[in-house]
């Protein structure tokens, strides 16, 4: 089962649409290690909107730190997030990180490999452990690579026309490792 802190910060990003346009979410276990470098040099900047980014030991999406812009995007995406908490596999074992691969897919719609589609849930309903759990990362993970608009691209992989932005492993663009 996730836990109630993606619901909290998606309550909270309501609460200061008005006030606060960037949220950078940072996980407990996250900590600084150069802080001559400002945040504001990461966040998103013309079309994009959110920036998650690769894990740097495995395949998944990193759920500990990410950043989203305090908009109607932003929020929804976070909302979605708290709310897959619904449709995580009862049997299912694995983190939020795991969750986080089908949220993001959901969220920029899979209709464009449904049947890929359909097989990884189908995967992931009886999942548990790591490497069950890390085979259905990998399974989602092929699917937005897929639907990578910069498959080329060293820095991103990029989605629903650069809102969506998750950095590679070697970017310079990361915040965090």
């Amino acid at each position: 089962m996730l836990d109630l802190r993606h619901c909290l910060l998606y309550n909270f990003a309501l609460q200061v649409k008005d006030d606060i346009k960037y949220i950078v979410f940072v996980d407990g276990d996250i900590g600084v290690v150069n802080p001559l470098h400002r945040i504001e040099k990461y966040l998103p900047k013309n079309e994009e909107e959110i920036f998650f980014y690769d894990r740097t030991f495995n395949y998944e999406i990193m759920a500990g730190s990410y950043i989203v812009r305090n908009n109607f995007y932003g929020r929804m995406f976070i909302n979605s997030f708290a709310n897959y908490e619904f449709k995580v596999p009862e049997k299912n074992d694995g983190t939020d990180n795991v969750a986080l691969q089908a949220v993001v897919l959901d969220f920029l719609n899979p209709i464009s490999h449904p049947n890929k589609y359909r097989k990884c849930l189908a995967f992931y309903k009886f999942a548990k452990g790591f490497d069950l759990n890390m085979a259905f990362v990998s399974c989602m993970r092929h699917i937005l690579e897929l639907i990578d608009e910069t498959p080329s691209d060293p820095d991103y992989h990029t989605y629903d026309k650069g809102k969506f932005k998750i950095l590679r492993k070697l970017s310079s663009q990361r915040w965090a490792r």
